[in-house]
């Protein structure tokens, strides 16, 4: 009887034990489960400077979210893929990029999937070597992490390496790029810097702004030497572009916007001649590449890749920003000829 005893007890403890590992494996998959139910847990929101994305209760950024038809979809630059992935890992050490808590949003947008490239956007290598009229070789560098308000400046020097001229992102802005972010108050109001004079923050910071084209320009001018020039073309429309430049395959510095989504304004002050400036969001700087009938081709550095856009789409938002644009214009190498000689 109490062998039967001991032998009861010995199979109650497997049972318990057994159970109780089912129990941990019960959890863990559907914590997996729940990781990847991707509807349920990945939203974005924009709070006028940064999108964020939560994934399961943990809020992050390094990203991009729009709507095909009647589908939302996220794409994730590399440093999104990297927070993704220590997410799955239960490795989380990116306290800059993740929190545990998710604010209170007015307008969340659920996401039905997550994608690392942008579907019916983005561009192949080997796609953009069967259109002749695509500058080819264009390497595209990422602003991410350390320049994620810098489009100006990386799309600028992918141009500069591009040419052959060796220059780094951080010798780019820390040598040359005008960079102001004296905000102050003045009889009330905000008073700040003029993005057309200087880069309206750092581009290493998140909270900084941007510049518009006679920054970059004015940057070229300091950095260029001889038989290099910067010329700002802005006034030309993509398609004038096109003609005047891409065919002679001649990169195009353009302000765009982001995704090339409508403009908007939320941030706003006023600049020393008492002018209000309202600040564009969703501006954005890459380089135009190509084109084709249809599209129009850009390297963007948000992306780290060749986006295509409807041509009217990419006009329209072009224009929005002012149809700002700069090229590096190599000068014609000059012959001395000497003159013939003249017998009296």
């Amino acid at each position: 009887m109490k062998r039967f005893n001991i032998l009861i007890c010995i199979l109650c403890a497997v049972f318990a034990f057994a159970f109780s590992s089912c129990r941990e494996s019960s959890v863990s998959s559907a914590s997996v489960l729940k990781l990847n139910t991707l509807p349920k847990i990945v939203v974005t929101y924009f709070d006028g400077y940064t999108t964020y994305y939560t994934y399961d209760s943990f809020l992050f950024k390094y990203g991009a979210s729009y709507k095909e038809k009647d589908r939302s979809f996220l794409t994730l630059n590399s440093q999104g893929e990297k927070v993704v992935d220590e997410i799955l890992n239960e490795d989380i050490d990116r306290s800059e990029d993740v929190v545990d808590t998710v604010p209170d949003v007015d307008d969340e947008i659920i996401v039905d999937e997550v994608l690392k490239e942008l579907p019916f956007n983005s561009v192949t290598n080997k796609t953009l070597a069967t259109i002749p009229t695509v500058i080819q070789n264009f390497n595209v560098i990422s602003q991410f992490p350390d320049f994620p308000t810098g489009c100006e400046s990386v799309s600028t020097v992918m141009v500069l390496k591009f040419l052959g001229l060796e220059v780094t992102v951080d010798e780019f802005v820390d040598n040359y790029l005008d960079k102001s972010y004296a905000f102050y108050y003045k009889n009330g109001n905000l008073m700040g810097p003029d993005p057309t004079k200087h880069f309206v923050g750092n581009p290493r910071q998140e909270t900084s702004f941007g510049c518009m084209a006679p920054v970059i320009k004015n940057a070229l001018d300091k950095f260029l030497e001889e038989p290099y020039c910067a010329v700002e073309t802005t006034g030309k429309t993509l398609e004038e572009l096109s003609l005047e430049y891409i065919d002679k395959g001649v990169p195009v510095i353009t302000w765009i916007t982001s995704q090339m989504v409508e403009l908007q304004y939320i941030r706003s002050w006023y600049l020393a001649d008492g002018s209000l400036f309202n600040w564009p969001t969703n501006e954005h700087c890459a380089v135009f590449i190509g084109y084709d009938d249809t599209f129009y081709y850009f390297a963007d550095p948000y992306y780290e890749c060749v986006l295509k856009f409807y041509k009217n789409y990419a006009e329209t938002r072009f224009e929005s920003m002012g149809l700002q644009s700069i090229v590096i214009e190599e000068a014609e190498k000059k012959i001395d000829t000497p003159l013939p000689e003249i017998w009296t």
